[in-house]
């Protein structure tokens, strides 16, 4: 690897200076209804009123709350492009009108996807406001398969400030009559550009500001992901995120409140520090298929940091794997609803509560052969016909629990966003294991911007909305800035566990890293290792909220003293995609002995788990512990 003789004074200020970090803010009731919404996909073409009104009034008797629009390619790619209206002209607002305004006559709610298709494009995008790669002479990036198809769109360039703002001026014109009454979520969707060598003008240049070094040379012999140029990697997605997440999350999350609605947002596959996005985000998203649980929970703890009620999921797509476009998605029209309902409760465990199902193919009246080729099939003659209002109703009980109050939690743990980039961003190669002795303190994310806003005081971490014990760190990358951040805490006296010997990530290295590394573990109230939490030296005095061997998935809310815990089946732990089919098919009964202590009461509790079922209890201020039925019986399983 190249020797980089860098700057500290350049480093120290790009580090200390790097992202714009906005205050969270406490916003409720943003979705008045509990009940699951729909992802809509309006394929290109002409949307009749009556079949808009019919699949409305469809979800509506399902038991859902509301939808979210989507713009995407044509049923038919033969269709003729002059037979379709364009996108975001005044006839294609006609019938987008009309949905939010019937959706809003009715009772529903009516959320709208920010663009065409993803990445976010249009075909009359300004070349100025295009992503252009960093070699001149390769092609502008465009996408083929959108609402204006066989027109290419132009891509956003994502990392454009200026060019964001535009686009986002224009979406605003074209959802301007739309987004009247009741307020809407304008919805930016999992992250669906290639990553790989991202670029835009100036770039070189605020690089070198940041880090004292030159990256174009790395472009130019595409050595930027050999493993050996780690470090410059690593340097590289750190500008990344500060572009992303200031030049296009944060003026899409300030859009939305503008324009009088507000933002849903997912990172899924983007090269960002995570936790900072949710963090702007009114409503925090995840998906499902692309992380493990531990990585769902980012969302959760995100909403938790900025008092925000709502954690939403895109559930159900690629249940069992994607289908090659045009085709279907493996099962589609056969799932089975037990498969459904364990990945369900494996969302509610991770502290979802407001379920996106994805995604409803736009119908003409009459037509059951639309389809989306990588979601289940929803619509009248789906697999689990019949059921789908039991099981909706289901998912609306749990989601009102899961939103009163806010999530309860004992222990920070520190997210290895360093690890993450640092492996880019693999994200089977970042540890993130946590000792079991913490799974009953039901344990949030944190990241160094949370860290850096909060206080210690009186025993406990005050970090925004949440307040916790201590600080649990297992990472093998921890930035100096992180570590100066955690060792201010430490000698304010915040119970720290550091596991293991973390290495400062980047190429540039400042000589005080060893020295407060040492200092932090020198500290009395700091432990190398995660000793017992009954032990004599332990740092954590109280017990868990749950205690057991053998604790299953769970997520608590706290509501003035009154505890709400969600147990999701056990068979719902640990889910990897894609699912199996007739896998949440589970007969017999599993019992599993748990202790709770709440409001000074210990209470033993037999958690017992009937074929397929979940539980969720209520302890109140006494320290009664109450069992409240959210039995949904899922067809075939006695």
């Amino acid at each position: 690897m190249k020797k980089h003789i860098v700057p500290l004074i350049l480093v120290i200020a790009a580090l200390t200076t790097h992202c714009v970090y906005r205050t969270p803010q406490h916003k409720t009731g943003l979705y008045t209804s509990y009940k699951p919404y729909a992802a809509w996909a309006w394929f290109s073409g002409v949307q009749d009123t009556n079949d808009i009104k019919s699949q409305i009034d469809w979800l509506q008797s399902e038991g859902f709350g509301g939808v979210e629009i989507s713009w995407i390619y044509p049923v038919d790619t033969l269709d003729s492009l002059s037979a379709r209206p364009r996108f975001l002209t005044a006839e294609w607002a006609i019938p987008v009108i009309f949905a939010k305004k019937y959706a809003d006559k009715v009772g529903m709610g009516c959320d709208f996807s920010f663009g065409a298709s993803t990445p976010f494009n249009l075909v009359d995008l300004p070349e100025e406001d295009a992503y252009r790669p960093f070699n001149d002479s390769l092609p502008m990036a465009t996408i083929k398969l959108q609402w204006d198809y066989p027109r290419p769109g132009r891509v956003l360039d994502y990392l454009n400030k200026n060019g964001v703002r535009r686009y986002i001026a224009r979406i605003n014109r074209g959802l301007e009559d739309a987004l009247s009454g009741q307020a809407s979520a304008l919805c930016s969707g999992r992250w669906s550009f290639d990553n790989n060598y991202l670029w835009t003008e100036g770039m070189d240049r605020k690089f070198y500001n940041w880090y004292g070094y030159d990256i174009v040379p790395y472009f130019a012999d595409s050595t930027l992901y050999d493993t050996i140029n780690a470090n410059v990697y690593y340097d590289y997605t750190r500008l990344l995120s500060d572009y992303l997440i200031n030049d296009f999350y944060g003026p899409f999350a300030d859009n939305a409140s503008d324009a009088g609605a507000f933002s849903r947002i997912q990172t899924d596959y983007a090269p960002v520090d995570p936790l900072t996005v949710f963090s702007l985000a009114d409503v925090p998203e995840t998906g499902t298929g692309i992380y493990d649980s531990l990585f769902r929970r980012l969302p959760a703890s995100a909403a938790a940091y900025g008092n925000k009620e709502t954690v939403s999921a895109q559930a159900f797509r690629s249940l069992y794997g994607e289908g090659i476009w045009p085709g279907q998605a493996p099962y589609q029209k056969s799932e089975q609803l037990a498969d459904l309902r364990l990945l369900a409760d494996a969302l509610f465990t991770n502290g979802v509560n407001q379920i996106i199902w994805n995604t409803m193919p736009y119908m003409t009246a009459g037509d059951t052969s639309a389809s989306y080729h990588t979601t289940v099939y929803l619509g009248e003659n789906a697999g689990f016909a019949g059921q789908l209002a039991g099981f909706n109703q289901y998912m609306t009980t749990v989601s009102t629990y899961m939103r009163k109050g806010k999530s309860y939690s004992d222990v920070a743990v520190y997210f290895p966003v360093e690890d993450l980039w640092m492996y880019g961003g693999e994200t089977d190669s970042v540890k993130l294991s946590l000792p079991k002795e913490l799974k009953g303190r039901q344990p949030l994310w944190v990241n160094n911007a949370m860290l850096s806003a909060a206080s210690y005081s009186d025993s406990l971490l005050v970090c925004g909305g949440n307040t916790f014990s201590s600080l649990y760190i297992d990472v093998e990358y921890l930035e100096y800035e992180s570590l100066r951040t955690i060792l201010k805490l430490a000698r304010q006296g915040l119970p720290v566990v550091l596991t293991g010997n973390t290495i400062q990530p980047g190429v540039g290295q400042n000589d005080n890293y060893s020295k407060w590394l040492y200092q932090l573990k020198s500290l009395e109230n700091v432990e190398t290792e995660f000793a017992s939490l009954t032990g004599e030296k332990a740092l954590i005095k109280h017990k868990a909220l749950v205690e057991g061997s053998n604790i299953p998935d769970f997520w608590c809310r706290e509501d003035n003293g009154e505890y709400y815990i969600f147990f999701g089946n056990p068979k719902s732990q640990d889910l990897r995609y894609p699912l199996e089919y007739k896998q949440g098919i589970v007969r017999g009964t599993v019992n599993i002995p748990v202790t709770f202590n709440a409001n000074g009461r210990v209470t033993g509790q037999m958690l017992t788990f009937s074929a397929n079922q979940s539980l969720l209890f209520k302890i109140d201020n006494e320290g009664n512990v109450e069992n409240i039925d959210i039995t949904f019986n899922t067809p075939g399983i006695p």
